[in-house]
């Protein structure tokens, strides 16, 4: 039973990993044979693991030594943007190399701008986040006191445990409640009717997106407002009906515009004044392959 599950899993991916054999080349020019070989069996750890087991590459290393530096140097508090002085324990389920842009107030700099703007612009109270990691929007976002209320959704139970502490380190504990997956019922069952019009929901699901609205629940949802992280990129089974269907849904109950990534600027914090260009940049870093897009979806009614 065992072999069958490895054989159909290993068929299931024959295109990522054709894919991937085509990035392998790209990888040995650029980055060299000992790099390649380690994004190739991080690969085959993925396929057999489930991304449980990871060896750093030198980069993924030293971007880890530099969020140590500034884990350190901020006292692991946010120290600029939007998201000033709330409190992040050193811990993530998903990925740590991505702690410096975080404390620093950079990490998804667009998105934490249009989620203040909508709540500004139509008054909303309410923010649930679906695929929370270890809650940075949602928690910043309660702390600072632009939402009242929060549902923060985290499929992974030790991302759950970390919201929770993070929650708790901030005391907000009671203005948060944290659920596993983020599905209709336990939505439905945690959000009064008249409430939805005033919720922003922030979801990034690593592409089941897709497979969030149909064409019955988008009638529940089609008062709300949402920004989507669109992983069409990461999808390639889904450039077809699914992928179609998600996106004229959408179109047909909401105005959707979208936000693309933007630069930052390093040389606006003082306390990175005694690292070189490259350290700070890579300090900006979110890690993401390639450019992305946020879907925003605001009611048409």
């Amino acid at each position: 039973m065992y072999i069958k599950k490895v054989i159909n899993k290993i068929i299931n991916k024959k295109k990522n990993l054709l894919i991937s054999l085509k990035i392998l080349k790209v990888l040995v020019k650029k980055e060299g044979l000992f790099v390649a070989t380690i994004h190739l069996v991080n690969y085959f750890f993925y396929i057999f693991f489930n991304n449980k087991i990871h060896i750093d590459t030198p980069l993924e290393k030293y971007k880890k030594f530099l969020s140590e530096k500034i884990v350190s140097k901020t006292n692991k508090k946010i120290i600029s943007g939007l998201y000033e002085s709330v409190y992040f324990n050193y811990e993530s389920h998903w990925n740590i190399t991505d702690f410096s842009s975080k404390l620093l107030g950079f990490y998804e700099q667009q998105v934490q701008e249009k989620i203040i703007e909508l709540q500004k612009n139509y008054n909303l109270s309410n923010i649930v986040n679906i695929g929370a990691g270890e809650g940075y929007h949602i928690v910043s976002l309660i702390k600072n006191k632009f939402f009242e209320k929060g549902l923060a959704y985290e499929i992974d139970t030790n991302g759950q445990n970390i919201i929770k502490k993070n929650l708790l380190d901030n005391n907000i504990s009671d203005k948060v409640s944290v659920f596993g997956e983020g599905n209709f019922n336990s939505i439905n069952n945690n959000i009064k009717n008249e409430e939805l019009k005033k919720t922003l929901f922030l979801i990034d699901i690593e592409g089941n997106e897709f497979n969030f609205f149909d064409e019955k629940n988008i009638k529940y949802f089609n008062k709300s407002f949402f920004i989507i992280e669109d992983h069409s990129d990461l999808n390639t089974d889904y450039k077809n009906e699914t992928e179609k269907k998600f996106f004229n849904l959408i179109k047909n109950h909401f105005i959707v515009t979208t936000i693309k990534n933007q630069g930052r600027n390093p040389f606006s914090i003082p306390l990175l004044e005694k690292y070189t260009d490259d350290e700070r940049y890579l300090m900006m870093s979110e890690g993401r392959p390639n450019d992305m897009q946020w879907l925003v979806l605001v009611p048409k009614l």
